[in-house]
Formats: C-alpha cells, sequence, structure tokens
C-alpha cells in the first residue's frame, strides 16, 4: 500500500442545528413540486430532464 494514504478524520457533533424544524412550513405535495421544478430550471437543467 501507500505511504501517503490518509486515513479518514471523524467531523465533529454539531451542537445546534442549522435550521430549526419549527421555522419549516408545511406545504402540499404540488406547489411544492412547482417550487421544486422553477428552482431546477433556474439552476439550468436541460429541458428533457424537466419533461420526464
Amino acid at each position: 500500500m501507500s505511504e501517503e494514504r490518509k486515513i479518514k478524520q471523524r467531523r465533529a457533533k454539531v451542537a445546534k442545528r442549522a435550521n430549526v424544524t419549527s421555522d419549516i412550513q408545511p406545504m402540499a405535495l404540488e406547489p411544492a413540486w412547482n417550487y421544486f421544478i422553477t428552482a431546477k430550471i433556474g439552476e439550468g437543467i436541460r429541458d428533457r430532464i424537466r419533461d420526464d
């Protein structure tokens, strides 16, 4: 084996969540899907992927 092989370090535990679950608003499936697709179009996905 190579002498340059590195051992993975464990990440430190996160003390506080970045997104508090009380900040997340419930959303129906259809508006959530439209929101998702709009975001993906903004990212520049191809038309075929969007249509599929």
